[in-house]
């Protein structure tokens, strides 16, 4: 019985000290420097993606305006306004899906560097 006990905490013992050793392995400073450098240039250009698409998409309600106070009676109006909130909810629905998107990548990057 003594036997058996010595040996199953010498084996826990073992298990114990080797796991930890084996399932952190944390990347080099070199590594890391490059991913955190990567990092920031994606998420330099998502800014610059999100300025233009937002550039954009103020130009188109410029004109969707335009198209309301040029309307010469009330179907075509309702028929402007429909078109610009179409535009804005598609242009939210887009900007939504563009975040989310990006952040997945961020957090499967970040979990594939300490994999």
């Amino acid at each position: 019985m003594k036997r058996m006990i010595a040996a199953v905490m010498g084996m826990v013992f073992i298990v114990g000290m080797t796991v930890p050793a084996l399932a952190w392995e944390r990347p080099s400073r070199q590594e890391f420097r490059a991913f955190k450098a990567e990092r920031h240039q994606a998420r330099r250009q998502f800014r610059q993606d999100r300025k233009f698409d937002r550039r954009q998409y103020r130009v188109e309600q410029r004109e969707n305006r335009r198209d309301f106070r040029n309307a010469q009676n009330r179907a075509e109006r309702r028929q402007a306004l429909c078109e610009a909130r179409r535009d804005q909810r598609q242009f939210r629905r887009e900007r939504r899906t563009d975040v989310r998107e990006f952040r997945r990548d961020r957090r499967r990057d970040l979990r594939d560097l300490f994999d």
